[in-house]
């Protein structure tokens, strides 16, 4: 997926996001958007219907890498380089399995090591990701 055409896309969800739409209630609100902006995925997208469902597959194409653009930049705000290697030493050496949702902060356990995507049970999100990828995926430093 394209996410310099996803980044064209971000105003417009952040003002429904002010103005207190859901993401569900927003992907509705733009699905025009993404057809015109992203014709190959949106292709792939209407292909995934059948064998996901149309929730799943929306979800599966387009919402993870959009609340994943929206929220990535905003986890170093409440979380830090420090806390994530705390998290990350104490999964490599102990048996702590931990993770934290970049939408709202909050530490989780149970987290496989590549975890991604994840159910936040304080927020509801799903922007759950183990201590491990935060770090690979460069989202802290």
């Amino acid at each position: 997926m394209k996410n310099a055409a996803l980044r064209a896309i971000m105003p417009k969800i952040k003002e429904m996001l002010d103005e207190g739409y859901d993401w569900n209630e927003i992907l509705i609100g733009i699905k025009a958007d993404l057809e015109a902006a992203l014709p190959k995925t949106w292709a792939k997208y209407e292909q995934r219907i059948e064998e996901e469902g149309e929730r799943e597959a929306f979800m599966n194409t387009f919402l993870q890498p959009l609340q994943y653009l929206y929220y990535s930049p905003k986890i170093k705000e409440f979380l830090t380089l420090d806390q994530v290697m705390d998290a990350a030493e104490r999964e490599m050496f102990g048996t702590d399995n931990p993770g934290f949702c970049i939408a709202c902060g909050g530490e989780h356990d149970s987290c496989e090591p590549d975890a991604s995507f994840y159910e936040c049970y304080d927020c509801g999100q799903h922007m759950v990701f183990a201590a491990a990828e935060i770090l690979m995926r460069g989202m802290v430093s």
